[in-house]
C-alpha cells in the first residue's frame, strides 16, 4: 500500500486566447440544420444572429410550422491557472479529485523516488 498527500492548491480561470474565438450557432432540433458561422464579433450580435436564423428558418423555410425546437451552442475556450507551482504535470491516471462547488482543486504534490538502503 502506497500513502499519497494531497493539499489544497486555487486555481484561476480565464479566457484562453489561444483559444478559437466565442461563436454562438444554432441548430434545428426536427431536421439538424445549423446556422452558418456568425458575422457580428460580439455576444450580442452572435445571439441576435443565431435567434434571427431560428425565425427565419422556422418561418420561410418551414412555413407549415413543424421546425419549433432549436438548440443553441456557444463556444468559448477557458482554460485553469493554478495560482501556485504545482509542481511537475501529473499523469493522466493519477488520483487527483475536485471538491464540487469549490474554487480550489485538490492536487496530487509531485512524487520524490524512495530511498534505496544498501
Amino acid at each position: 500500500m502506497t500513502r499519497s498527500t494531497y493539499r489544497y492548491v486555487g486555481m484561476a480561470i480565464e479566457p484562453d486566447p489561444g483559444a478559437a474565438p466565442y461563436t454562438v450557432r444554432a441548430t434545428c432540433a426536427t431536421c439538424g440544420e445549423r446556422s452558418p458561422d456568425p458575422e457580428a464579433e460580439g455576444p450580442t450580435g452572435q445571439h441576435s444572429e443565431a435567434q434571427r436564423w431560428c425565425r427565419d428558418h422556422a418561418a420561410h423555410h418551414h412555413p407549415d410550422g413543424r421546425h419549433l425546437h432549436y438548440t443553441a451552442t456557444v463556444t468559448y475556450g477557458w482554460q485553469i491557472t493554478p495560482t501556485e507551482d504545482i509542481g511537475p504535470a501529473a499523469d493522466h491516471g493519477s488520483a487527483a479529485s475536485s471538491t464540487p462547488n469549490s474554487p480550489n482543486t485538490l492536487v496530487r504534490p509531485p512524487s520524490y523516488p524512495k530511498a534505496v538502503s544498501t
